[in-house]
């Protein structure tokens, strides 16, 4: 009897690994993103003037990852003069939610330089992909809404809310 028990242990104990070997989730495959585009700073840039250009690029390379990735951006680039002033930014990106192949919702944190003050600047956002046409091609318009604070000196750190509006080619 108690063999028989031992044998009926160590079968469904066999059947249950194989099974959750049946379920694992397939791995996450590799995800890009590059693209430019418009923003418009809310807040935190006194009298400079609010319409400024961005671009991004982003990583997320899947398999043990998962929903993680890398993001690097220049953000709020001034049209005139032009580049005289912008934030290059380098932070983790996580896709919080996905619809996909239409559309994707992911949260980052970055850190980086705001160019014109030669000031660090950390802060981050919430990052929208929605697929124009996901079938015909890799077309996306991403959603951009960060905040980011400019640490320069105790009177002129300043919080910088911005909005943007990029075109990418995404993956």
């Amino acid at each position: 009897m108690r063999a028989a028990v031992v044998m009926l242990g160590v079968a469904v104990g066999a059947g249950t690994a194989h099974a959750d070997e049946a379920a694992a989730p397939a791995p996450r495959p590799v995800r890009w993103s590059i693209g430019g585009g418009g923003a418009l700073v809310v807040t935190g840039e006194g009298e400079r003037p609010r319409n400024r250009l961005d671009g991004h690029v982003e990583v997320m390379p899947g398999g043990r990852f998962g929903r993680w990735g890398v993001l690097a951006a220049a953000r709020q680039i001034v049209l005139d003069p032009l580049a005289d002033d912008a934030m290059l930014t380098l932070g983790v990106v996580h896709e919080a939610a996905a619809s996909r192949p239409r559309l994707t919702l992911a949260l980052h944190g970055d850190v980086g330089l705001a160019v014109a003050d030669r000031a660090p600047v950390l802060g981050g956002g919430v990052e929208t992909h929605l697929w124009i046409v996901p079938k015909l091609a890799p077309v996306a318009l991403v959603l951009d809404v960060t905040a980011h604070l400019v640490l320069d000196g105790v009177d002129d750190t300043r919080l910088t809310i911005a909005a943007a509006t990029r075109l990418a080619i995404a993956m």
